[in-house]
């Protein structure tokens, strides 16, 4: 990967299962720097676009491309180590007999680090974000804050540029996520990252992303500003899924 921000590009992305086609002809981009929200009802395609970004899926046809580089070539498929791609997902895999450091470890196979180096980087980052002297407890010993904010470090291994979250905060109170909220705009912003944020949560989605990608039935319905989707919907849906909720409140 470049040291520059990345950008990610899907262009006329297909995934098809044996039960049908779950995404279709799926194209966007997301400029170097963005925080974007991925939202749309349940079944929409959000958390399989992420996988397809991420590389844990292959898209059936379409290109996905992350800084101009073709990551799902025929004869050349890149690996998730080797997209600079970090995910965070709501029910990340910590086993119950493991330690907080054994899981934060797992993330780092396939970088090219030391052990020293790699041990340093992440006692920086427990200190940096407020976790430091409990790697050493299992999942029950921590609460949710404290999972997720081990599963950001997990995820922003070195050379992770991109940090992908499948709705992280589902399983915290208010309280917890408003500041889970904070905490990633700021890593966003300090580490120079590109952010896709999926969450069924609109006012939630508001307050950390700048733009907006809308899905239905593994579609993209409409993509823009909140200001775009609010005042100017393409049809029924888009308007209507954002009232949906009580509590969507467009900041002015």
């Amino acid at each position: 990967m470049s040291d520059a921000l990345p950008k990610i590009e899907l262009i006329r992305v297909v995934k098809r299962f044996e039960t049908g086609t779950a995404l279709h002809d799926i194209t966007f981009s997301v400029k170097p720097g963005e925080r974007v929200a991925l939202l749309g009802p349940s079944g929409a395609g959000k958390s399989l676009t992420l996988r397809l970004i991420a590389g844990l899926e292959k898209p059936t046809s379409g290109q996905v491309r992350i800084d101009g580089r073709l990551m799902n070539a025929l004869r050349r498929f890149f690996a998730p180590s080797r997209r600079g791609t970090g995910l965070v997902t709501q029910d990340m895999p910590l086993h119950p007999q493991r330690d907080a450091l054994a899981f934060v470890r797992s993330g780092f196979r396939g970088k090219k680090m030391s052990s020293e180096d790699r041990n340093r980087y992440i006692h920086e980052m427990m200190d940096r974000l407020e976790v430091a002297g409990k790697e050493r407890r299992l999942p029950h010993q921590l609460s949710g804050g404290e999972r997720g904010r081990f599963a950001l470090i997990r995820a922003l291994a070195p050379g992770n540029r991109i940090l992908l979250l499948d709705e992280p905060l589902s399983a915290l109170d208010p309280h917890q996520r408003e500041e889970m909220i904070d905490l990633i705009r700021t890593l966003h912003d300090e580490m120079s990252l590109t952010t896709i944020y999926v969450s069924h949560y609109i006012e939630e989605a508001q307050s950390l992303c700048d733009r907006v990608i809308l899905l239905r039935n593994g579609r993209v319905i409409q993509q823009g500003t909140w200001m775009d989707l609010k005042y100017k919907p393409v049809e029924p849906f888009v308007r209507d899924y954002l009232a949906m909720t009580t509590r969507f409140r467009m900041v002015r």
